[in-house]
């Protein structure tokens, strides 16, 4: 058995998967355990919702919108 302390009881069969030089990164990033495994959480929040950015731009515009909207609407009023 393997340590995990996310793990109830501590031991799980899974053998540690990432380490510490495992891959080489272009741009010089340390390839340290923690920043791959924030890549592969990345990767799998991008592969889940992958029109996620998108959405957050329209939402972005729609928002501006009501903002002119309702400040038009308001300045009106007065």
């Amino acid at each position: 058995m393997n340590y995990n302390p996310y793990f109830p009881g501590g031991g799980i069969a899974m053998g540690r998967v990432l380490y510490d030089g495992l891959v080489e990164y272009e741009d010089g990033v340390p390839s340290t355990t923690s920043q791959m495994a924030k890549d592969v959480v990345t990767f799998l929040s991008w592969t889940a919702e992958p029109e996620l950015d998108e959405r957050k731009k329209m939402g972005m515009q729609v928002s501006r919108g009501v903002g002119v909207v309702a400040g038009l609407a308001i300045g009106d009023w007065r």
